[in-house]
């Protein structure tokens, strides 16, 4: 397994492989979050709106990103919530998978969501492949890029992110090309 620091990322595997799961995990405080999944082109824009995989939207309209997810206050020490992701079933034009929390009430930040971590891991033999802890980038900001999955030749990678936005699920939405109504 390799840890990774903000900024740092590692080969996932060849471009072929099928099969991926990045969970998340993060402590139940007062702060109700969601997971969610930008699937976007090479200019870092989504795919169409129906590529923004998240509580309301739980598939890709080519089923190749799921997300599963607990509801808020269900105790757990695993993940909270994970999406399991097709590789290979991912249409050509699609590069980067953006993997985010965001906290789902206006003016609330995730600095007091404590024990944010992600985690990706092969399905099939449950063998963690990258993990990432967050740290104190997390502070005033109300949606945070954990993790991308991006090709880069005939590979999938990963890297840790930890970009956070003071805007919200609106703001991340907006700078990858994603609709959102009020």
């Amino acid at each position: 397994m390799t840890t990774l620091s903000r900024g740092a990322n590692t080969v996932l595997g060849p471009s072929s492989m099928n099969g991926l799961v990045v969970g998340a995990r993060w402590r139940v405080d007062s702060v109700d979050c969601d997971l969610v999944a930008l699937v976007c082109d090479e200019d870092r824009k989504v795919l169409g709106d129906g590529h923004m995989v998240f509580f309301n939207n739980v598939v890709s309209p080519e089923r190749a990103v799921f997300l599963r997810h607990l509801a808020m206050g269900v105790p757990t020490d695993g993940d909270r919530g994970q999406f399991q992701v097709h590789l290979a079933q991912l249409p050509d034009r699609a590069h980067q998978v953006i993997v985010a929390l965001a906290a789902l009430e206006p003016g609330v930040s995730l600095t007091s969501v404590s024990g944010i971590e992600v985690a990706a891991f092969d399905p099939a033999s449950g063998r963690v492949l990258a993990s990432y802890e967050v740290g104190p980038e997390k502070a005033g900001t109300a949606c945070l890029i954990l993790v991308e999955l991006y090709r880069r030749g005939s590979e999938w990678k990963i890297r840790a992110v930890g970009q956070g936005y003071e805007t919200g699920l609106r703001g991340l939405s907006e700078d990858y090309g994603v609709s959102i109504s009020d």
